[in-house]
């Protein structure tokens, strides 16, 4: 989803971090509670909403949208089957 932005690459991991730096430290955002890689792709799709915000195209949010909530589902149907799979 970040490769549909504008900015450089770097750019874009160095705001992923300080966003997931910052989440982590917040109360509900412990370790214990929230899974290094959801809140990764939280702190993605935060920083990616604000280059949206940012953004007068709207062809870049509405393609960037779908991609996103692809990804979260895909996450989470990975996370299912894992669970069910040690489970039985």
């Amino acid at each position: 989803m970040l490769a549909l932005l504008p900015d450089e690459t770097y750019v874009l991991v160095d705001d992923v971090i300080k966003v997931y730096r910052l989440l982590r430290n917040q109360k509900g955002f412990e370790r214990w509670s929230v899974m290094k890689q959801e809140l990764l792709v939280l702190s993605a799709s935060l920083t990616a909403g604000g280059y949206i915000d940012n953004e007068k195209t709207y062809s870049l949010q509405t393609s960037l949208s779908p991609s996103l909530i692809d990804i979260i589902v895909a996450e989470h149907i990975a996370n299912y089957q894992a669970a069910v799979t040690t489970s039985s």
